[in-house]
């Protein structure tokens, strides 16, 4: 049963009243039916309550045709957050005003966040939000090798197979072998193993460096023109071929 006096509007539910105030500046006072006793709580979260049970963590209660006075069973939904804010979005004289009060209060926001106790909350929250963290057991969206991750949002064992995308597709670096292949160093021919056997080409930095001053050139390859010895050689330089 609802009525109006000349403090509200009342609402008689169970046995209990529930008030709400039209007039009010407080957005919640205005819409929504409250009790403080001997019940504490909105009148369409405990109609819910009654009909299934506790409201789950992270949910809010949802009036289905907007209309907050209507708080019948079939009218309340239960949605989680993130889904009862695209319900509310901010649009048109709410937006303006929700705009003008962070442009105000945006410059207070990043004095905060900058000052000696700003810091110290952001330093005693990042430690907090790693307390007591397991790691996620995956799947590489790449190889489908399984690997443990920090993050739900991980999709990727390593950076190769991050480079190679989901359903592991071509890369710059060619084929991609989780185990390793044994690959030809093209500087000292010794054998080497590697990930990525159709691009490896030197054993070490080393060999590199040696191969690319030098002018080495494998069984399979013409010599290259001499260049002038780099200073950054980090070993001795092979004997001619």
């Amino acid at each position: 049963m609802q009525r109006g006096t000349s403090k509200g509007e009342v609402v008689e539910y169970r046995g209990n009243r529930y008030r709400r105030y039209p007039e009010s500046k407080n957005r919640s006072n205005r819409l929504y039916f409250y009790a403080t006793e001997p019940r504490r709580g909105f009148l369409h979260r405990h109609v819910w309550e009654d009909e299934n049970g506790p409201i789950p963590p992270g949910h809010d209660i949802h009036h289905d045709d907007k209309d907050t006075s209507n708080n019948s069973p079939g009218n309340l939904i239960c949605l989680s957050k993130k889904e009862h804010r695209k319900e509310h979005p901010f649009v048109g004289e709410s937006l303006e005003k929700q705009l003008v009060h962070l442009a105000a209060i945006r410059p207070k926001a990043v004095a905060w966040h900058s000052s000696a106790d700003g810091k110290e909350w952001h330093s005693a929250n990042g430690k907090r939000c790693w307390n007591g963290r397991k790691p996620v057991h995956k799947l590489c969206a790449a190889c489908g090798s399984e690997f443990n991750a920090f993050f739900a949002r991980a999709m990727f064992c390593s950076g190769g197979c991050k480079q190679r995308g989901v359903g592991g597709g071509a890369s710059k670096r060619g084929r991609y072998a989780p185990s390793g292949e044994p690959v030809a160093c093209k500087c000292c021919h010794r054998q080497f193993v590697s990930k990525w056997p159709e691009t490896a080409a030197y054993c070490s930095k080393a060999c590199g460096m040696r191969y690319r001053d030098r002018g080495a050139f494998g069984p399979d390859e013409s010599p290259k023109p001499y260049r002038k010895p780099s200073t950054r050689l980090l070993c001795e330089r092979l004997p001619d071929p």
